[in-house]
C-alpha cells in the first residue's frame, strides 16, 4: 500500500508541476500539442481542442510538448503560436512555461 501511495502522490506532484507549463504557454498564446504524464508508450489518451492528454506507461516524469519540437510536424516556426515566435519575450514569463535555448 505504501508503494502505491508514492506513486500517486508522485503522479499528482507531476500533474500540478506540468500544468503550470501548460497553462503558462496556453495563456500566452502558444500553441500546445500534448500534456503527458509519464513516459513510454500511451496506456490512456484523449484529444481536446487540439491537445493529446496521455498517460504513459513508466509514471516517472511527465512533459508539455510544443509542434515546433518535432521538425517532422509539418508547423510553420513563423505562426504566432510558435514558441520560437514567442521566444524574445522577458526572461521569466518565458522561464515559466519552458526554457528552451
Amino acid at each position: 500500500m505504501g508503494v502505491l501511495s508514492a506513486l500517486a502522490i508522485l503522479a499528482l506532484l507531476i500533474v500540478v508541476h506540468e500544468a503550470g507549463h501548460f497553462f503558462a504557454a496556453v495563456w500566452q498564446g502558444i500553441r500546445v500539442t500534448s500534456f503527458n504524464v509519464g513516459f513510454g508508450p500511451v496506456v490512456l489518451e484523449r484529444r481536446s481542442r487540439g491537445v493529446q492528454f496521455a498517460l504513459r506507461a513508466i509514471p516517472f516524469g511527465g512533459y508539455v510538448a510544443f509542434p515546433d519540437d518535432d521538425p517532422e510536424s509539418g508547423f510553420d516556426p513563423k505562426d504566432p503560436g510558435a514558441w520560437a515566435v514567442n521566444h524574445w519575450v522577458p526572461a521569466p514569463t518565458r522561464c515559466s512555461y519552458w526554457w528552451k535555448q
